[in-house]
């Protein structure tokens, strides 16, 4: 069994990572701040709408990727 202190230790550091904001958070709460709460929340809409694009950008290259592979090498299925 392992001895307290490294228990709390291993429950200490995921607690601080979790705890403190990433870079998108920080960059809404200061548009937040700096032009209201309206612009805060745009930032947010335009960030989910960003990375929603590039989720789709990256299925439709593996897509293309799949089927460029199938033709070169003759499959059909």
């Amino acid at each position: 069994m392992p001895s307290t202190e490294a228990l709390l230790g291993f429950a200490l550091a995921p607690a601080i990572l979790i705890a403190v904001p990433g870079p998108r958070v920080m960059f809404a709460i200061a548009r937040s701040l700096s032009i209201g709460g309206r612009g805060g929340i745009a930032t947010v809409l335009g960030g989910s709408r960003r990375r929603m694009a590039l989720v789709r950008g990256g299925g439709g290259t593996l897509m293309v990727g799949l089927g460029v592979g199938l033709a070169v090498t003759g499959r059909s299925s």
